[in-house]
Parts: C-alpha cells; sequence; structure tokens
C-alpha cells in the first residue's frame, strides 16, 4: 500500500478523520458476553475483560439461533457517528467466532441466515454512502467456527490459534479469500480494512491476500495485523505516546512466537500457585493499554517520516455489550483522551457495543453526543506535528 504513487491522496481522508466508530457486534450481545474470547480461552477472558456470565462453546454458537436484531436501523447508526463528529466507521464483518454479519460466501453461520435475515453490512454500506461517513470493515483472519482453521470436533480452548499444519488449512484461505472478495465487490467503497490477527501473521499468507486487496480495492486504507505493505499502526486501549510514531526501517514483525505465548499463558492461567500473578499482570497490562512494541518515537520527526496511527478504545471495560460493565469514563476523559491522540498525529477508534436488539446502549450514545458537542464548538484538535499534513 505504502508503495502506492497516489498514497498521499488515499490517505488524506485518514489523517484528516481524527475520529471514528467501532462497532463490536455479533452474536455474543445476546448474552453480554464479550465477541469470542469466552470460547477461546474462558479464563482469559474473565481476567481481562471483567465478569460475566458463563457460557459454554455450545451455548455461545447457539446463540445464532437467537439473534434477531429487530430494531436495527442503519441511517440512525450512521447520523449517531456523524453527530458525534465521527468521519468513519469499522464494523466486525466477522470476528474470532467466526459469525458473519454480512451474508459471507461458503457459511450457514452468518446473519443472512438467522431468523433476521437481512445483511447489516450491506444496510450500513448503503446509510454510509448517503453520508460523510465512511464504512470500515473489521474482520478477523482466526476463526473458531470453520473446519479448516481448526479441528472443530475438540473445544476451541485447545486449538484457537489454529492448526496451519492440517492439510485443511488450504480450505480455510480459500474460504478467507472469498471472503475479502465479497466485501470488497458487493460493499460499495470501502475506506478500511481492520484486520484483527492476534499472532503468527505469516500463517495467513499475507501476499495473497494483499494482492486481492489490490487487484479490487487499491485505495482502501489497511492496517497493520496481517498486511505487511501496511498503511496505519494501531495501539489498543493505549492513547499517550509521548511523541511522534516514525517509519520503520525494518519489515513488521510478523509474531512469529505469539501463538505459543498465547498457549503459554492459557496453561499458566490453569496453574493455582502461578495464576493468581498472571492474571494481575494480564489485568494490569490490558488497563493501561498496549502499543506494539515496535512503534517508534521521535518528539518531532519531518513529516515525510511520519507514521500514520489509530488507537482503538472501549468507553468501558469490554468490545461487546455487557449490561453489567459499568466501569464507564467520563465524557470529559474522553475528550482528554480524544486530544492527545488527535495532537500526536492519530486518530481515535471510539467503541461501541450494540444491544441484541440493534440499539445502541444510552451511556454510550450520550458520550458520542457530548463528543460531537465539543468538537463542533472547539473544532477538531489538530496536530502538533506542523508539517504533517
Amino acid at each position: 500500500m505504502s508503495n502506492n504513487k497516489n498514497n498521499e491522496d488515499r490517505m488524506k481522508w485518514f489523517l484528516d478523520a481524527k475520529i471514528g466508530i467501532f462497532i463490536h457486534w455479533g452474536i455474543h450481545s445476546v448474552a453480554g458476553v464479550e465477541a469470542s474470547w469466552p470460547v477461546m480461552a474462558p479464563i482469559m477472558n474473565q481476567t481481562v475483560f471483567g465478569k460475566q456470565p458463563d457460557i459454554s462453546e455450545d451455548e455461545y454458537f447457539a446463540l445464532a439461533d437467537q439473534f434477531n436484531p429487530e430494531s436495527f436501523d442503519a441511517g440512525e447508526w450512521v447520523r449517531m457517528a456523524e453527530d458525534a463528529g465521527a468521519r468513519y466507521m469499522v464494523i466486525t464483518s466477522k470476528h474470532h467466532d467466526g459469525f458473519c454479519m454480512f451474508d459471507a460466501p461458503g457459511t450457514t453461520f452468518k446473519i443472512t441466515s438467522t431468523a433476521f435475515g437481512r445483511d447489516v453490512c450491506a444496510e450500513l454500506a448503503d446509510a454510509c454512502s448517503r453520508s460523510s461517513v465512511k464504512l470500515g470493515f473489521y474482520y478477523s483472519p482466526p476463526d473458531m467456527h470453520h473446519p479448516g482453521y481448526r479441528d472443530t470436533s475438540r473445544k476451541a480452548m485447545y486449538n484457537w490459534t489454529g492448526q496451519p499444519e492440517r492439510p485443511d488449512w488450504k480450505s480455510y484461505l480459500d474460504y478467507m479469500e472469498s471472503h475479502l472478495r465479497k466485501l470488497l465487490t458487493d460493499y460499495g467503497e470501502v475506506a478500511v480494512l481492520w484486520f484483527d490477527s492476534l499472532s503468527n501473521y505469516d500463517k495467513y499468507d499475507p501476499p495473497r491476500m494483499q494482492k486481492v486487496i489490490k487487484e479490487l480495492s487499491p485505495d482502501t486504507v489497511v492496517n497493520d495485523r496481517l498486511i505487511l505493505d501496511y498503511d496505519y499502526l494501531t495501539a489498543e486501549q493505549f492513547y499517550d505516546l509521548g511523541g511522534f510514531p516514525v517509519k520503520m526501517s525494518e519489515p513488521l514483525p510478523m509474531y512469529s512466537s505469539g501463538d505459543s505465548t498465547f498457549r503459554s499463558i492459557n496453561t499458566l492461567l490453569s496453574i493455582p500457585l502461578v495464576s493468581g500473578l498472571i492474571k494481575r499482570k494480564l489485568k494490569a497490562a490490558y488497563q493501561n493499554g498496549s502499543v506494539p512494541k515496535y512503534i517508534q518515537l521521535e518528539p518531532d520527526p519531518p513529516a515525510a517520516r511520519f507514521q500514520p496511527w489509530e488507537t482503538s478504545l472501549t468507553m468501558n471495560q469490554t468490545w461487546g455489550y455487557n449490561p453489567t460493565d459499568h466501569v464507564w469514563k467520563t465524557e470529559s476523559e474522553l475528550i482528554d483522551i480524544m486530544k492527545k491522540v488527535n495532537t500526536r498525529g492519530g486518530n481515535l477508534l471510539i467503541n461501541v457495543g450494540p444491544k441484541p436488539d440493534g440499539t445502541i446502549p444510552e451511556e454510550e450514545k450520550s458520550r458520542l453526543v457530548h463528543i460531537g458537542g465539543w468538537i463542533r464548538e472547539n473544532g477538531y484538535v489538530e496536530s502538533g506535528l506542523n508539517d504533517v499534513r
């Protein structure tokens, strides 16, 4: 992406965006649990995201039969984003659980196969096309439901990092490519592809997926969690960088040890003598936010070296809808965070977890209204790097 001669034109809207809306929504909202993690790593899920209802893997996947968001209104969501001053919206088209929020080929584990029957991504694409808000798709390469990704006869907690050594892995990569082709072909202009590969990105054949993106939608802006030739870096729950990110001289690391690290953490969490210490460290690390170790910072780099970036942030402690999570950031805290991110040239992607009926929780809606009012009164916060634009 970064070698495109028109890269400055491609990236201009993103550099000017300042704020976007992240939508974590899916079958998990029916139970009020976090997306996917209760299936993948139950102990880690409770440690990082707080207390949630207990749910088995079978019960989790069966939530698809209950998912019927009859109050969903794409136009209302887009108006909410506009009122908040957001210039783009990114929705989870598929999270790690494998449930597709679009009419995905190759599966019936999708919203168009539920009683609801409608394609929410298509409706959002239509609403965004008639507004000032650009649309992006979050897409998870991990997939707990697809038999090509892992041996689904076993519980996901034992093989959730995937099994690329199996012959069936090729079928999963074909499946993943078919999804990217669908999303980049049938939903109009896709401003952002937001991958969430977790670790060991190379197992998803990044060159193959990058070729598809360049072929079908060369202007789409892509994050750093799959494609080597990415457009921007992502931080998670972290915003106080203390400098400006600069472009790296070396290629992005592929987290080659990430899968084994995840497995080791899961094992340690099951050992009584050390689980308490590991839980405290995990919770502290998550609540303090995470910024990739490879992000290089400088106090005042020239514009040519500035690395576009974005931080994604929850308003409470969880990404998905959780009616028991009442640890909300105040309106003032969110505005201060936005200012810190924007001053360093980054975008704030602020998360919303819609209810199972498709409506937005009042706590989130009111905070977005407050942020939008502040922006209308004060304007967007410009970068402290004078020549970055």
